[in-house]
């Protein structure tokens, strides 16, 4: 409800007001489980969001609550307000905080951490375009809250400007968590520093709980290598079902097709992998792939 409908309505209501009417309504509500607060100018109104807070602690029975770009958590006042609440919701299984700005202020990305090392219900996280890679230090700290958590099965830290510079969290993110088996990393330039993404695909390998991960645009830098070392990892792994390399230029070298071709050859139990043919001219190649039915192609 609500979601991408502004609730600072100035020729309406000052400001402040609607939000009151709106928790006070939600309040009253009995049936309520999901909540669409997305695109919503929060940021204008910081001083009234108290009202939304006292509500949302009323009532403990949210399953899904959803800030995509509200402004809401841009400052820790509020964010440190939200997770208090989260602490107190036994129900609430997917969070949504997709373009929230986390990685403007450390101190966020610090409580965002802290609860999530105590989190106990939340499966389902959402993190996409937060900039979290700006701040290293406190991005390790994210990284190693997620490393001991236990319920977490979905992760999505796309476009967050995530560099070599904090790959090496990643990667020990994904050798230690044993819970986490959908991980998207799409639009983070991971292969600049060759040893740092060679540490990254050993650790792909080594993952037995993994079962999809989107690794689209990706791959920067010397590229032709970077696909190799990351496609000769995934042979000798058995559990990821499903892979999106699209943007990688995979095409490049006729040796990265042929890996691919083996890893498919070995792994049984994988289902799909999605890659482009932009910038290619290898049509026998492309011929073997379209005999296997778990390949989808793209033309971009």
């Amino acid at each position: 409800m609500y979601g991408s409908n502004p609730i600072t309505d100035d020729s309406e209501l000052k400001e402040g007001q609607m939000l009151k009417a709106f928790a006070d309504g939600l309040k009253k509500n009995k049936t309520i489980k999901n909540i669409d607060l997305s695109c919503n100018s929060f940021d204008f109104v910081k001083n009234d969001t108290s009202y939304l807070f006292d509500a949302l602690f009323e009532k403990k029975d949210f399953i899904q609550i959803n800030l995509f770009e509200n402004g809401i958590l841009e400052f820790p006042e509020c964010t440190k307000s939200y997770f208090e609440f989260l602490s107190f919701n036994n129900n609430l299984t997917d969070l949504n905080l997709s373009g929230s700005n986390l990685g403007e202020n450390g101190e966020n990305i610090k409580l965002l951490s802290e609860f999530l090392k105590e989190n106990r219900n939340i499966k389902l996280i959402n993190l996409t375009n937060n900039m979290l890679g700006r701040k290293p230090k406190y991005f390790k700290m994210l990284c190693q809250a997620l490393e001991k958590n236990k319920i977490i099965e979905s992760l999505d830290l796309a476009s967050n400007k995530i560099s070599s510079t904090s790959l090496n969290y990643i990667t020990k993110l994904i050798l230690k968590n044993k819970s986490i088996n959908i991980l998207n990393l799409k639009c983070n330039i991971l292969s600049l520093n060759h040893e740092k993404f060679n540490e990254f695909c050993k650790a792909l390998e080594k993952n037995q709980k993994l079962k999809k991960i989107n690794l689209s645009q990706c791959i920067k830098g010397n590229v032709s290598e970077s696909n190799r070392v990351l496609l000769e990892s995934l042979i000798n792994n058995n559990t990821i079902q499903s892979i999106d390399l699209t943007g990688n230029s995979i095409w490049n070298k006729a040796i990265n097709i042929k890996l691919i071709l083996k890893w498919l050859f070995f792994n049984k139990t994988f289902e799909k992998i999605i890659i482009d043919i932009r910038h290619s001219k290898r049509t026998s190649i492309l011929f073997d792939l379209l005999k296997d039915e778990r390949i989808t192609i793209i033309k971009y």
